[in-house]
């Protein structure tokens, strides 16, 4: 099938000049490269085609890697059968590869009129950048040459002797090559893989694996020795490590002791520092709330990534840190900073906000804008590096006057990102060395455990199981009880919001590129409200039809967590100024204002209304570990502690009764009383215990689980997300794939 051939394929139409498929009045614009892995699987229909023989017939000597391959199958997955789950139309055999299992019927154009035609020789397009951006430029190409005469052979040889003469000079020494370096491959595996990064010399590579829910190491490989092994001294190690100027020391993140069940997520980091062959850590920082990522220059400087903007410290003494960037109101973080050669000068990103790549100074706090989307950005050899929607690209980039030049060429894909797409797991040396990770992903869940929903009573027993098995993490119910919206994983870097009615039928309500979860319905159920992977509010009708509408609230990283009227909804966000999650109302009139009803230096999350209107439930870990509290409304006068064994997700039935759960799978309950102002509360009991899907997904704020249960409006039946499979922490080794790269500039130039 080539650019002028039309194909039936089951019921749907693919014009591979137009990217287009069309079934009936439907018409979907497929990604070039998704659609010519599907002219290539027309050409073997019912055959199994192996990964290998995709990559090497359609993106004929591009070197990419395996997870290309799943990328564009998932896409034509769902473009052709709505579903990335479904394979109605492309069938996995396991270890063998793919197989079209519909239909296939040719449809040339009589006349042989239409676009002109494309060879699959030409290899795959690249995916466009932003506008603002000049196409990018596809990687090289392994073009098979037509027999030459000797004649002319002879001439050219001569012609490329004479320009070599030249470039070398009369004396004979070398100004320039005359043919570039080729690019040279290697790959690596790590188990347990957490993230990694190469030394600046170009002769080690550190990395982070976890070894359970609460153990991490930090490892060194000699990159002239096969095996790797633990650096001794630096357990606990976590996160992105980062090297010295000189190549000898690492600094690294660990966890600070806190609540196992949860995986320590909440009770910080310390930023350490190791020699590079082991032996005693040094505390450089003794909190910072996040996992803090950095860049160390020559003059012992280290740049960090504090949570609330990126901080330096000096690398020798640590201790007094201070602020070099501020967040602007619309930015969430500033993360991924790397210094350029003078080492007074550094790169760093955008997260949750306003996107884009910048470059400050040590000395000053006003900085450029270089790239107009977030994402790791690195310099090297003259070029920018930097990612965009799983692709790694490089561009000249000018140290002067701080400018692209040129246009973007592509040099890899298929890396392996974050939720948010902003952090890519790329590396550099100051030699000519690059890697990336990368990791198949055949299986679109490999990292979660499964898990099931199901219907309790009160007293703990079974009733029934709805839907399927799946990647399940967070879910809503209906006030009618005949809906459920449950965030479903596609990926580890994407997952959606699905419908399950009384039936027990899915239909996907949100399809966005990460993300979408902390699903609420309205109070006539009409409207679904729900956090975007860009972490903003958006609203939409629950039907399932019609364009979502943004929330614009002012406030950061925010979740909804309760719509108890229609002209209010309660959510879980941070401040500007910390990364500590408070409680805030916002009222969708017409100027979304926000009421702060809980903040503190804590995290507060998960608020909710009691149906009469008069308690307002939430979790606080003011005094160490998550217990539930209620306090009055609105006046907030008056304030209980709930719980005394640590609790979450508090919900209310209709008669005023609060539930909640713990971390060892109990759910517990409470009467309380809005007759009594002086104690309303009764004495919590246990209802019963059930394997509860928590500890191995959380949502971002205050660092916390998805709710894994909701209750019926009785308080008489409970819908439990059941985990089925993986173990009760919820800790699933991964294995990564880095790929390494030697002259890897020999790909652009």
């Amino acid at each position: 099938m080539n650019a002028s051939t039309r194909t039936r394929i089951g019921t749907w139409i693919a014009t591979p000049a137009l990217n287009l498929l069309e079934d009936g009045e439907r018409s979907i614009r497929i990604e070039p490269k998704a659609m010519d892995v599907l002219v290539y699987l027309t050409s073997r229909p019912g055959e199994v085609v192996s990964v290998e023989e995709i990559l090497r017939e359609v993106w004929r000597g591009v070197i990419v890697t395996d997870a290309s391959v799943y990328m564009a199958i998932k896409q034509l997955r769902r473009a052709l059968a709505g579903s990335g789950e479904d394979t109605e139309y492309v069938e996995t055999i396991p270890k063998r590869g793919y197989r079209l299992v519909a239909a296939v019927e040719r449809l040339v154009d009589p006349g042989g009129s239409g676009p002109p035609e494309e060879s699959l020789a030409a290899g795959p397009r690249l995916p466009a950048l932003a506008e603002s951006l000049p196409d990018p430029v596809p990687l090289y190409r392994r073009v098979a040459l037509a027999p030459v005469p000797l004649a002319v052979f002879v001439v050219a040889v001569a012609l490329v002797a004479g320009v070599v003469w030249v470039l070398r000079g009369p004396g004979g020494d070398d100004i320039v090559s005359a043919v570039p370096a080729e690019p040279r491959f290697s790959e690596m595996t790590v188990a347990n893989f957490e993230s990694f990064a190469l030394s600046h010399d170009g002769q080690y590579i550190a990395f982070t694996t976890r070894t359970s829910p609460t153990e991490s190491v930090l490892n060194l490989r000699r990159m002239s020795e096969p095996e790797a092994h633990v650096i001794p001294g630096a357990a606990g190690a976590t996160g992105t490590p980062f090297w010295s100027h000189d190549s000898r020391h690492i600094a690294y993140a660990v966890v600070k002791p806190g609540d196992p069940a949860f995986l320590v997520m909440a009770a910080g980091f310390r930023l350490m520092r190791i020699a590079r062959d082991g032996g005693p850590a040094q505390t450089l920082v003794e909190h910072v709330s996040v996992p803090p990522d950095g860049a160390w220059n020559a003059d012992d400087v280290i740049v960090f990534d504090g949570g609330t903007g990126l901080e330096r410290i000096a690398a020798t003494t640590g201790g007094d840190h201070a602020r070099v960037t501020e967040l602007a109101p619309t930015e969430g973080a500033h993360v991924q900073p790397s210094f350029l050669p003078d080492g007074r000068r550094f790169l760093f990103t955008t997260a949750f906000g306003e996107p884009g790549v910048f470059v400050q100074s040590l000395d000053s706090g006003e900085r450029t804008r270089i790239l107009p989307h977030s994402g790791t950005a690195i310099y090297a050899d003259g070029y920018l590096l930097f990612n965009r929607s799983g692709a790694l690209f490089a561009q000249q980039f000018d140290l002067e006057s701080l400018a692209l030049q040129g246009e973007p060429t592509q040099i890899a894909e298929g890396l392996f990102t974050d939720p948010t797409g902003v952090y890519a797991a790329v590396s550099v040396s100051r030699t000519g060395d690059l890697a990336y990770v990368t990791r198949a992903m055949d299986d679109p869940t490999p990292d979660y455990a499964i898990s099931q929903l199901v219907w309790y009573d009160r007293s703990g027993d079974r009733l029934e199981t709805v839907g399927e098995p799946g990647v399940y993490r967070g879910m809503a119910l209906s006030r009618d009880e005949k809906r459920i919206a449950v965030h479903r994983h596609d990926a580890p870097d994407e997952g959606d919001i699905l419908l399950l009615d009384e039936r027990g039928t899915f239909l996907r309500f949100t399809d966005g590129p990460r993300h979408e979860d902390s699903a609420v319905f309205s109070p006539d159920d009409s409207r679904i409200l729900y956090a975007g992977g860009d972490y903003e509010l958006y609203e939409k009708p629950s039907q399932g039809v019609g364009a979502e509408k943004p929330i614009v609230d002012g406030l950061r990283f925010s979740l909804p967590t309760d719509w108890p009227r229609d002209d209010t909804v309660l959510v879980t966000h941070t401040k500007m100024s910390a990364i500590n999650a408070d409680i805030s109302a916002i009222r969708l009139g017409g100027d979304h204002g926000a009421v702060a009803l809980a903040e503190t230096a804590h995290d507060e999350i998960g608020g909710v209304l009691s149906p009469n209107g008069r308690f307002l439930a939430y979790s606080s870990d003011e005094f160490g570990r998550n217990e539930i509290y209620v306090v009055t409304y609105p006046e907030r006068s008056r304030k209980w502690m709930v719980s005394t064994g640590g609790g979450e997700g508090p919900q209310w039935s209709k008669e005023g009764e609060l539930f909640w759960f713990t971390t060892d799978g109990a759910v517990m309950a409470v009467t309380v009383d809005s007759a009594d102002a002086e104690n309303p509360l009764g004495s919590p009991q246990e209802l019963f215990r059930a394997n509860l899907m928590i500890g191995d997904h959380f949502i971002s704020i205050g660092e916390r689980p998805h709710v894994p249960f909701a209750v019926a409006a009785d308080g008489e039946r409970f819908l439990i997300n059941e985990r089925v499979s993986g173990d009760g922490a919820g800790f699933t080794p991964r294995t990564a794939k880095i790929v390494l790269v030697q002259d890897w500039t020999a790909l652009v130039e």
